[in-house]
């Protein structure tokens, strides 16, 4: 636990990050058989930019702002033949209805070429669930808190990388002469002495 709440805080440098708890659709008649097959919740840990849409809306009860729907864009490696993999991209989708629904989106091409999103699954109902399963750190749609820093930091190191190279310039001894006209210069030899 100790590393995903390090990497979920480290994801929401980016402005925000998103946990998405789910869990295993097969069902268990009891615990044994439960931890026989696996069956556990588990997390997934979304970035910013994998966040495509979102919507709150405010419960007509508690009055409360709850989020009402989230689309998580997700991208997969697919084998294509015996030596090339193509990448897959899924849309998931989770909304408020009267209950909470899911549904997986994937991109294909058309006849035509052009790129359109189609249903993988159908709309399915998340049964004891009264809010979407998701845990935002930072608010969706924050820009990065800590570009500022970032960016100061870059000013520094340039400043410093420029104030380096003048001092080189201006600490290194450059040979002159006195007293030799232009004529006389290209026989003057300069030594290290």
């Amino acid at each position: 636990l100790d590393v995903v709440a390090r990497d979920a805080f480290e994801r929401s440098f980016a402005g925000y990050s998103v946990i998405l708890v789910d869990s295993p659709s097969a069902q268990a008649t009891d615990a044994g058989a439960e931890k026989a097959l696996g069956l556990r919740p588990y997390f997934v840990i979304y970035d910013a930019c994998d966040v495509i849409n979102w919507d709150y809306r405010v419960n007509e009860v508690s009055r409360k702002t709850e989020l009402s729907l989230i689309v998580f864009k997700e991208t997969k490696s697919a084998k294509k033949g015996m030596f090339l993999r193509e990448r897959e991209v899924y849309y998931r989708v989770f909304w408020l209805d009267d209950a909470v629904l899911w549904q997986l989106w994937q991109e294909k091409k058309n006849e035509k070429g052009e790129i359109e999103c189609v249903p993988v699954t159908e709309p399915a109902v998340i049964t004891s669930q009264v809010s979407i399963p998701a845990a935002i750190i930072g608010k969706l749609g924050d820009k990065p808190p800590l570009r500022d820093l970032a960016y100061k930091n870059i000013e520094h190191a340039q400043m410093y990388s420029d104030y380096r190279s003048i001092v080189h310039k201006t600490c290194v001894p450059l040979p002159y002469t006195t007293g030799v006209s232009g004529e006389e210069f290209g026989r003057v030899i300069v030594t290290g002495k």
